[in-house]
């Protein structure tokens, strides 16, 4: 979480000004930049805050929620009912940390602002977040276990967002008297509202249901599942489910892919809506050398989606990529991935650093997650350990001894069956 100072700039972060004019530009109002968005913001998250007792609200807090706006922030890790900004903020979703056990977590603020609770991470299970280091060159991207309100809030800006994608027309007051009236939560603490979890602990399914009946009725979801394909250098064939995540009437038109001449996809396991289970072929042999992109499109009476299609052919005068990888550093002693980040290979070499690393035992892994479900070494997906995979992986010891550790090199390639280092 950030912490802002609302009268003057706080560590670097910005003011209260900077929140303000950032809140007209999402929702489409007139700001001090002299620009607006070409699609004007939904939901938004603030995953920052600041000790105050002046809950005044600015002028741009309130314009933004009249225009539509749902603004969700992080309650606070204080532990404490000590009042913090913009959560306190009337007007605003103060969101509280629940753990996995769904008691508050230990870090948790707390009191009579508070509206809601989600997960926040605790020692039995952190969250998992995007992660940025801007202290080098290029500016390295992964992910890494989180805890803290700022990991709860965004949970319940997320579920706003899928409110608004079965009814678009939902408000800043539907969605608190929804909220109030319990039909978003599970009630857990005290019956009713308490001053730990607010109204309850988000619940995703009775909030989208919820958001549905308050706009009329029905709604069919086209749900695709996987999102990506990705068949690297070895894996001919694969399916994906097509299904229907709403309750109204979902009738697949048709399930097509372009014109790469390498992809075909054709009914696997379907019902009279066609919906059901699809399976992806590729040829390698009418396929160009290198990579090779194509989409496959999925129509339907409530809309279309595009599911990309990623395949590489290699050439065997060239040192064999095994496409993008990701690498992650996970602590040994429970399995949490410390950090991931993500690599392309270069002539058969990928690249890696950690910087930052806390003292502790940490295992190396590298894989291709072709299905995008942060699960690395699954059938079809390339696969990698320090210093090589099963019996052989060893243990990194860091222990502040030097510096930096250097030479962690290992392989990654294709196993013929599932393999978790």
């Amino acid at each position: 979480a950030l912490g802002i100072d609302p009268t003057t700039v706080g560590n670097s972060t910005g003011t209260l000004y900077d929140i303000e004019q950032a809140l007209l530009f999402a929702a489409g109002l007139s700001n001090d930049s002299g620009t607006v968005p070409a699609q004007p913001a939904d939901v938004v998250n603030m995953s920052f805050g600041n000790q105050s007792n002046n809950l005044s609200v600015p002028a741009a807090f309130t314009r933004a929620r009249a225009a539509g706006l749902i603004l969700i922030a992080a309650a606070g890790n204080d532990a404490s009912s000590q009042t913090s900004i913009p959560a306190a903020y009337n007007g605003v979703v103060s969101v509280s940390a629940a753990t996995s056990a769904k008691t508050l977590a230990s870090y948790s603020s707390f009191g009579s602002t508070v509206d809601i609770a989600a997960p926040g991470g605790d020692s039995s299970g952190v969250i998992i977040s995007t992660t940025a280091n801007d202290t080098v060159t290029p500016i390295s991207y992964g992910t890494g276990g989180k805890m803290g309100t700022s990991m709860a809030s965004p949970h319940v800006a997320g579920v706003a967002a899928l409110m608004k994608s079965v009814y678009p027309a939902l408000t800043p007051a539907e969605f608190d008297a929804l909220l109030s009236s319990g039909q978003l939560t599970e009630d857990i603490g005290t019956a009713g509202r308490d001053n730990s979890f607010g109204y309850g602990l988000i619940d995703a399914l009775k909030a989208v249901q919820a958001a549905i009946t308050a706009g009329g009725g029905a709604t069919a979801l086209l749900s695709v599942t996987p999102d990506h394909l990705d068949f690297g250098v070895s894996v001919n064939s694969a399916l994906i489910n097509v299904s229907n995540s709403g309750s109204g009437t979902l009738i697949v038109n048709a399930v097509t892919q372009d014109s790469s001449g390498w992809l075909s996809v054709v009914a696997n396991s379907v019902d009279a809506n066609k919906l059901g289970s699809y399976r992806v072929s590729v040829n390698r042999l009418v396929a160009a050398t290198g990579d090779n992109t194509a989409n496959i499109i999925i129509d339907s009476n409530v809309g279309s989606f595009t599911l990309p299609v990623t395949m590489r052919v290699l050439d065997s005068a060239i040192p064999g990529n095994v496409g993008y990888l990701k690498i992650q550093l996970l602590d040994a002693n429970d399995g949490s991935v410390w950090e991931q980040i993500g690599s392309a290979g270069v002539s058969g070499s990928y690249n890696f650093s950690f910087s930052g690393v806390p003292l502790g035992i940490y295992r190396l892994r590298a894989g291709s997650d072709s299905d995008f479900d942060h699960i690395l070494c699954e059938v079809g997906d390339a696969c990698g350990a320090y210093p090589a995979l099963g019996p052989g992986q060893s243990e990194i010891n860091v222990d502040g001894s030097q510096a930096n550790l250097p030479g962690l090199n290992f392989d990654a390639g294709y196993p013929t069956a599932p393999l978790a280092p």
